[in-house]
C-alpha cells in the first residue's frame, strides 16, 4: 500500500513529511538557555538513508523511524533490530516504546489493512484487531499493557478504542453529537487523551473508565487542538490552530489551557511530545520552499517555545537538528539531524548533567558486618561510589541505605542509579525511592522496585523533581532498600555502586 493512500493522520503523517527537510542555512543567535546540549548520534539503521528516533524510554531505548515505513528498535546493546513483520509493500508506524522495552507500533498487512502490534526483543509480535473492523491502529500505551487508537469501520468511520490484556478491546463513547475519534494515548492511570470527531469539527476529550468522556473545549482562541500526548499528571499536550496558524497547546487538570507560542512571527509549531514535568518538543517548518524545519522546546517557566539549536553545546562539530517528537523523563530529546550537511539520521539530543555532592550516609535498617563503614570506598568525584557494601540479615526486613547530598539549584531533571545483588536469597528485589519533601516521606508514586538476579543494574527517575526533591536548604536525599521474605536464612545486600546524575535549573 502506497503511503498516501493510508488513513493515518496527525504525527505518523509528518514524519514522512519531515524526510524532504533540508539544512537551515546562516549562524543562530546565542542561546536564551543556560542549559547546553549533547547531540547523541546512533548511526542509521540497516539499508536506511534517512531515519528518526520517534519515541524513546528513560533507559534511552528507541524506536526509530525509516522511509518506506522501515521501522526499528535501538539499545545500545543490541544496535538496531527491524520489527517484525517487515515486508514489501508492507508499512509500519510507530506509537510508544514502555520502560520495559515494549514496543507499540501499527502494521499494514499485505491486504492493505492495519493492525496493533506489541513486541519485545526476543520474543514474537503479536498483532491485534478491534474485532469486525478491517483498520485497526495503535497511538498510545501504558506500563499496564493498555493500549489506545482507533479502528475504523468500512464506512470510514473511526471508533477510538481500549485495549486491557484479559478483557481486550473496548469502544470508548464519544461526546455526544460526536460519532467517533481517535485515542491518541493513554497514561498509567489509566487516563485517554481522545479527539472527538464529526464530519466538521474535533474536540479534544479526557476518558476514564469511571468517568467516561469529559469534554475539554477549546484553548482560548483557538478552533481545533489535539491531543497527541498525556502524562502522569494527567496534562495533555499537542499542536493547536486557528484557521492556518499552528501552534503549542497544554491542558492542565488544575490550571486548564494555556497556549503556547514560538519564537517565530508565525506560528507553524507542532508539539508532538510531552514529559510528565509539562516540558512539550515538536518540529516548526521555518520555511516551505525550500521545506525547512526546526527543532523547539518549551518549559512552564518559559513565556515562549525556543529553539533547541541556539542550546547546542559548543564543540560538537558542524551539526544540526532538524526535527524532534519525543521527550523522556530525564529530558532526553529523540529525533533527527545532520552532520557536515549529510543525510538526516538517527540522535538522542541530552542535556548536560553534574553529580549531586553526596555528603554523607547511614544505614537505616540491617546490621552492618564487620567493622562497620570502612568499606565504604571512596569518594569519587561528587558521586558516591561503594567498593563493597555489605548488611546481613538474619530476620529478613527491609534492609536500606540512605544517601543524602546537596544540590546547588532546583533539579530540572534527575536520576539515581544503583548497582547491587543479594547473597544468600534467591528471591528478593530492590527498591529506589527519593525524598519528597512537599509530602515530607519517601516517595512512593515514583519509586523504582527491581527484582535482584546476581548483580543488577536499576534506577529512579524524578519525575516532576523541582516540585517536590529538593528541600528548601538544598537537601536532596535517596533511600535504596533490599526486601526478601519474612522468615529465612541471613542474607546480604551488596552494593557496587550508588551515584546520583542530574541537570539543574537555569
Amino acid at each position: 500500500m502506497k503511503r498516501a493512500a493510508s488513513p493515518l493522520k496527525g504525527h505518523h503523517q509528518l514524519i514522512g513529511r519531515l524526510a524532504a527537510a533540508l539544512a537551515l542555512a546562516g549562524a543562530l543567535a546565542p542561546a536564551a538557555s543556560a542549559q547546553r546540549y549533547i547531540v547523541e548520534r546512533l548511526g542509521f539503521p540497516p539499508g536506511q538513508r534517512y531515519a528518526s528516533v520517534a519515541r524513546l524510554n528513560n533507559q534511552g531505548v528507541c524506536l526509530v523511524q525509516g522511509v518506506g515505513g522501515r521501522c526499528f528498535y535501538w539499545s545500545a546493546l543490541l544496535g538496531f533490530i527491524p520489527l517484525p513483520g517487515q515486508s514489501e509493500p508492507r508499512e509500519q508506524f510507530l506509537s510508544e516504546i514502555t520502560q520495559d522495552g515494549t514496543a507499540y507500533y501499527s502494521d499494514f498487512d499485505t491486504a492493505g489493512t492495519l493492525s496493533a502490534a506489541v513486541w519485545r526483543p526476543g520474543g514474537t509480535a503479536i498483532f491485534r484487531k478491534f474485532p469486525a473492523l478491517p483498520t485497526t491502529e495503535v497511538y498510545g500505551a501504558n506500563e499496564q499493557g493498555q493500549f489506545v487508537g482507533r479502528g475504523t469501520n468500512s464506512n470510514d468511520r473511526d471508533w477510538p478504542y481500549l485495549f486491557t490484556p484479559g478483557q481486550g478491546f473496548r469502544r470508548i463513547e464519544a461526546l455526544p453529537t460526536y460519532p467517533g475519534g481517535h485515542a491518541h494515548d493513554i497514561n498509567d492511570r489509566g487516563e485517554v487523551s481522545v479527539d472527538n470527531r464529526s464530519l466538521t469539527d474535533t474536540q479534544p476529550g479526557l476518558w476514564t473508565a469511571q468517568g467516561g468522556m469529559r469534554d475539554l473545549g477549546q484553548p482560548p482562541g483557538t478552533d481545533q487542538a489535539t491531543g497527541v500526548r498525556i502524562n502522569s499528571q494527567g496534562q495533555i499536550g499537542g499542536p493547536a490552530k486557528l484557521f492556518l496558524t499552528v501552534f503549542g497547546w497544554r491542558w492542565d487538570p488544575v490550571d486548564g489551557h494555556r497556549v503556547v507560542y514560538s519564537e517565530e512571527p508565525r506560528g507553524e509549531w507542532r508539539p508532538l511530545g510531552l514529559n510528565d514535568q509539562g516540558h512539550l518538543v515538536g518540529p516548526y517548518p521555518i520555511s516551505l520552499e525550500p521545506f525547512v524545519v526546526e527543532p523547539y522546546l518549551w518549559r512552564p517557566e518559559w513565556e515562549r517555545a525556543r529553539r533547541l539549536n541556539q542550546m547546542l553545546a559548543p564543540g560538537q562539530g558542524p551539526i544540526r537538528v532538524n526535527s524532534i517528537g519525543c521527550i523522556n523523563e530525564k529530558g532526553w530529546i529523540g529525533g533527527n539531524a545532520r552532520y557536515d550537511g549529510g543525510e538526516m539520521e538517527p540522535v538522542i539530543v541530552k542535556p548536560e548533567t553534574s553529580p549531586v555532592a553526596v555528603d554523607a550516609f547511614q544505614v537505616a535498617t540491617g546490621r552492618l558486618l564487620g567493622g562497620g563503614l570502612e568499606s565504604l570506598a571512596s569518594v569519587d568525584g561528587d558521586s558516591l561510589r561503594v567498593a563493597r557494601f555489605i548488611v546481613p540479615n538474619a530476620k529478613a526486613p527491609a534492609v536500606s541505605l540512605v544517601l543524602e547530598g546537596s544540590a546547588p539549584r532546583e533539579l530540572l531533571y534527575s536520576w539515581v542509579k544503583v548497582r547491587a545483588r543479594i547473597l544468600g536469597l534467591p528471591d528478593a528485589s530492590l527498591r529506589i525511592e527519593l525524598y519528597n519533601w512537599t509530602t515530607g516521606g519517601w516517595d512512593a508514586e515514583f519509586g523504582t522496585v527491581t527484582p535482584l538476579d546476581g548483580w543488577t543494574d536499576a534506577e529512579c527517575v524524578a519525575r516532576r523533581p523541582n516540585k517536590h526533591f529538593r528541600g528548601p536548604d538544598g537537601t536532596v536525599r535517596a533511600r535504596v532498600s533490599a526486601t526478601g521474605p519474612l522468615a529465612g536464612p541471613a542474607w546480604s545486600l551488596e552494593v557496587d555502586y550508588a551515584e546520583w546524575e542530574a541537570t539543574f535549573s537555569d
